[in-house]
């Protein structure tokens, strides 16, 4: 029974939101925030964390971040309907300004018309 009262509330909570949201000439959009603090909101991969962990340290792309914040990122990137997945599958490699110096450059193709 304790559950259903806290559900009812959150229900109503809703309901007006939706209703404020709706006499502002907005929409209230509802997301689920499962995984929301585990995927980077700048590169989209998943990072796992333990609820100890409170700051967002991104491997791939370098993000630092505090957990709650990434979160509340990724929620509006959802909310605002924009693609969640992330935009490389695999981490970038990293390479040294030496390294790219030194790799062959080509020549770029010819327009023959």
């Amino acid at each position: 029974m304790h559950r259903n009262i806290h559900d009812a509330a959150w229900n109503r909570f809703v309901m007006m939101l939706d209703y404020k949201a709706e006499s502002a000439g907005r929409r209230l959009v509802k997301v689920e925030p499962k995984g929301t603090t585990q995927r980077c909101s700048k590169c989209g991969n998943i990072v796992k964390k333990t609820l100890r962990d409170r700051v967002h340290d991104c491997p791939y792309c370098g993000l630092h971040a505090d957990r709650d914040y990434n979160a509340a990122v990724n929620i509006l990137i959802a909310g605002m309907g924009h693609p969640v997945a992330p935009v490389e599958p695999r981490p970038l490699l990293r390479i040294t300004v030496e390294q790219a110096l030194a790799m062959k450059q080509e020549a770029p193709p010819r327009m023959t018309g």
